[in-house]
């Protein structure tokens, strides 16, 4: 790549914008390489040679976030770790003290569990991530997990489901406020929507199949 010119297969060709599609498809496990030559009025020197390496392990989701309310039961998710050909031995770390996995290690294909406690926490933003290794090389995948204070504004009740409806105002100031689904039944909210900035108003639309779904404005 380093002494590569115009008539050797790497060339890509001349570009205007910043970007261009990989002449290749990018397989997991493999290190790729790049070089940008600028071109001047007079001359066109070699640009340095610029490298990346691909994960062996194929991971989904690529990213675990969580939006809960402060004192919220203990948030499960789940990793799927899989790659192309024979099992891939893996392992993985992580320094967080909220958060707990169900195996520090295997072989794929495999399903990490991963278990985020708000036990003891209060209101605010909690990040870090997990660290895997495979095949000599090591990843992260970020987390986060976001807890907040209820601020309810307006609530309804689904005359056909186990719901409450609610609002939660946010801030006011950035797009985080929240439509809650409270679960009459297990009495916890199970889901969090995101829904713009200072809601104003909610009601709920029936559609055709008796579901009934809330609807709001924001300003």
């Amino acid at each position: 790549m380093a002494s590569a010119t115009r008539s050797s297969p790497e060339y890509q060709g001349l570009i205007t914008t910043n970007a261009i599609a990989p002449p290749q498809t990018i397989a997991p496990g493999q290190t790729y390489f790049w070089r940008v030559d600028v071109v001047s009025f007079s001359r066109m020197p070699h640009g340095q040679v610029w490298s990346f390496t691909t994960a062996p392990v194929l991971l989904a989701p690529v990213s675990l976030d969580a939006t809960v309310p402060v004192d919220s039961p203990d948030i499960q998710r789940g990793l799927t770790l899989t790659s192309s050909g024979a099992a891939l031995p893996w392992t993985v770390t992580e320094t967080l003290p909220w958060l707990t996995l169900s195996s520090g290690g295997g072989s794929t294909p495999a399903t990490l569990g991963v278990t985020m406690s708000t036990a003891g926490l209060g209101a605010g933003t909690y990040t870090g991530a997990l660290v895997f290794t495979a095949g000599g090389i090591s990843f992260s995948v970020p987390v986060s997990m976001r807890l907040y204070a209820p601020e309810i504004t307006q609530m309804l009740t689904d005359p056909a489901r186990p719901y409450v409806y609610a609002i939660h105002q946010g801030s006011g100031t950035t797009p985080d406020s929240l439509l809650l689904f409270f679960n009459t039944e297990t009495e916890q909210i199970e889901k969090a929507i995101p829904i713009g900035t200072r809601p104003t108003d909610m009601t709920i639309i029936r559609v055709k199949d008796g579901s009934m779904y809330p609807t709001g404005s924001a300003r």
